[in-house]
């Protein structure tokens, strides 16, 4: 027998040669191998064995960590849905802010205050006083000046109570344009502003009270214009 390695004679029993010490194989231990090697190459398992291999390949740990993981997906897939219906629900059930509600804020804003504008129309300077009720009092305050074929317009307060207010006006030659609809105190001697608060001369009056007729002015809009002729 020839080793393949140094092309030295050998025994044919020898495990090494004696010449390189390369290893030997029998025939016996070769065909042995051979066999062992195209069993484990056609072996097939059957379904018990594959559902043994699979439950060692996936441990418990990992099992444990794909169950708590479907759980929290399926929860947060839960909570979006019912955060979506919620939503939906509370919009379809939010009313819509009325015409009565628009009204009420519109006429609440500065830039919807009511407003009179007086008119001279006559050749004399006037002095003029109003009087309305506000939180549930009567004032009456004066004097505006308004010069010939003049006009003053006055802005009145919002928490005014009622859509109308009362005037009286006099000029420096004694003729007055007084009314029958109401009776307010004034205070004719003061010569620049005076104002009365039910009755009671509060601001730079003279002290002196006259009572006068005023006439009534509706204000059926914004702004309303009065005309004073003679």
């Amino acid at each position: 027998m020839i080793c393949p390695n140094c092309k030295n004679p050998i025994k044919i029993n020898d495990s090494s040669c004696e010449w390189c010490g390369f290893g030997m194989i029998n025939d016996s231990k070769q065909s042995s191998m051979e066999s062992v090697a195209d069993s484990a190459t056609n072996y097939k398992p059957n379904d018990k064995e594959i559902k043994i291999i699979g439950s060692k390949v996936i441990s418990p740990k990992f099992k444990l960590i794909l169950i708590v993981g479907f759980i929290l997906l399926t929860l947060v897939i839960l909570g979006i849905i019912i955060t979506e219906e919620n939503q939906k629900h509370y919009n379809d059930n939010i009313p819509p802010l009325s015409y009565e509600e628009n009204d009420k804020e519109k006429e609440s804003s500065p830039e919807e205050a009511r407003e009179v504008k007086f008119n001279n129309n006559t050749s004399r300077k006037i002095f003029l006083s109003i009087s309305y009720k506000i939180n549930n009092n009567w004032k009456t305050y004066g004097w505006h000046s308004i010069n010939p074929q003049s006009s003053e317009s006055i802005e009145l307060p919002q928490s005014m109570n009622e859509n109308s207010i009362y005037w009286y006006a006099y000029s420096g030659d004694g003729m007055e344009w007084s009314g029958y609809e109401r009776d307010f105190i004034v205070d004719k001697y003061s010569k620049t502003r005076f104002e009365v608060l039910d009755g009671i001369v509060e601001v730079d009056g003279s002290g002196k009270k006259q009572e006068k007729g005023f006439n009534k002015l509706v204000l059926e809009t914004k702004k309303t214009d009065c005309n004073i002729s003679e």
